[in-house]
């Protein structure tokens, strides 16, 4: 069933967690992260660091386990000595790039939790951020996986009806308290979406789309957080750059008209219709035939257009659409 879905990583610095490696568990038999053999703090010639369980960072943070790995950097599940809870550390790589970003995403992370003292946005909470070792770091609040790895666990079979309209519910409230913020985000998408609960999840048979029922693997809450802001944006920064990852891209960033806020409300549709199928809703080809460079633009062109002026289409909730193919460089 996997093989069904094309999900090749964004080709631009805002967008790059791809989605695999993203949510890569890597923690060994010993504990240690990529080998860490002595169990003292070293990085690798790309800039991560390693260390074993039990180590500290910053001499607070106490590493029980990896969470999560991407081009950025690592997530650690550590201990808050301080306060005796669970958190999850960022630790970004010793890559300028990335280190600018992190001390971006962590103004950013800032301004939220001033606009919503009372944590009602469904935006990921920072706890904490400083430099340590050459690494910049950004203490948040521990969530569960992603929506794309439930989607995964599921063998990407739809979502049952009532977790689509509760996850559909929070991540459009999230996108409106962020663009009354005057934010645009930038890279939604299901690994950007994360669960707050972190239990094991739970079978039951639920009812999917044409009123199917079958076997799911879901969490005992539905509540999500909407993470990973070092790409966004103020509106008065919005731009003809390219973002988001491919199959969440809009029209207007592949014909190079330019981005806004309708381009996070495209990416939220693509969202919402892959969770109600299963499906991606425009699977990519990374690389247009050589002859034709033009074709991703024609492509949409001709995609969007059918789309709106097929009598013979109907777009609704009980017809489900195939996966449309798009070429895009």
């Amino acid at each position: 069933m996997a093989s069904k879905r094309n999900r090749d990583g964004g080709d631009t610095e805002r967008a790059h967690n791809s989605s695999d490696e993203h949510h890569k568990r890597l923690a060994g038999t010993d504990g240690s992260i990529d080998g860490g053999s002595d169990g003292s703090y070293h990085d690798d010639e790309v800039g991560h660091c390693h260390m074993r369980v039990g180590d500290y960072i910053d001499g607070r943070y106490r590493f029980i386990r990896q969470g999560g790995k991407g081009t950025f950097g690592l997530v650690l599940l550590c201990e808050d000595e301080k306060y005796k809870k669970l958190v999850a550390v960022k630790v970004v790589r010793k890559i300028r790039k990335y280190l600018e970003s992190a001390r971006a995403e962590s103004c950013i992370l800032r301004d939220l939790v001033r606009a919503d003292p009372d944590d009602k946005g469904f935006c990921v909470r920072i706890l904490n951020s400083f430099e340590w070792r050459g690494h910049f770091c950004i203490v948040f609040e521990p969530l569960g996986i992603s929506l794309y790895d439930l989607v995964k666990a599921n063998h990407f079979n739809p979502m049952p009806l009532y977790a689509v309209q509760a996850f559909a519910d929070q991540v459009v409230a999230a996108v409106v308290f962020l663009h009354r913020m005057g934010l645009i985000h930038t890279d939604l998408k299901l690994e950007n979406i994360l669960l707050g609960d972190m239990n094991p999840l739970q079978k039951s048979h639920r009812t999917v789309h044409l009123r199917k029922k079958i076997m799911v693997s879901m969490p005992m809450s539905t509540s999500i957080k909407l993470i990973d802001f070092g790409g966004a944006a103020y509106f008065f920064e919005q731009g003809n750059g390219v973002i988001c990852t491919r199959q969440y891209r809009a029209p207007e960033i592949i014909l190079n008209f330019g981005w806004g806020r309708a381009s996070d409300v495209w990416s939220l549709g693509c969202i919402l219709m892959e969770l109600y199928t299963g499906n991606l809703l425009f699977q990519t080809v990374r690389q247009p035939p050589p002859i034709f460079p033009a074709l991703p633009h024609l492509t949409m062109k001709t995609t969007m257009h059918s789309l709106c002026t097929s009598h013979n289409t109907q777009i609704s909730f009980t017809s489900p659409p195939t996966p449309l193919s798009l070429c895009v460089a």
